[in-house]
């Protein structure tokens, strides 16, 4: 192929697909199954997630993150540096607080 290639509509691939430089899109991608990433992702933007994210490793967030609606955690959270919280934090089970702590 040259240069540049247009779709003006669909692009249903039946296999993989290996992009080994950049892929730009400047309006949407809708993925009806599985994206996997072998490595890093850097979202200059909005990560927009409208039902359940399941993250099965590390997720690293540089500044801030910013969340509208509730984070639910199933198992441990280990915090290295400070929890921050503005208004009301409503615990439903047990808080347990090591030594050196101050509430």
């Amino acid at each position: 192929m040259g240069d540049n290639v247009i779709l003006a509509s669909l692009l249903s691939v039946g296999g993989a697909i290996i992009v080994n430089g950049t892929l730009s899109v400047e309006q949407s991608i809708t993925l009806n199954d599985t994206l996997s990433i072998a490595s890093n992702v850097t979202l200059a933007s909005l990560l927009s997630v409208g039902g359940i994210a399941v993250i099965s490793s590390t997720l690293s967030v540089g500044a801030g993150a910013t969340l509208s609606s509730s984070l639910s955690v199933g198992d441990n959270v280990t915090l290295a540096s400070l929890l921050s919280v503005g208004g009301i934090a409503v615990i439903s089970s047990t808080l347990s607080v090591g030594a050196g702590t101050t509430l």
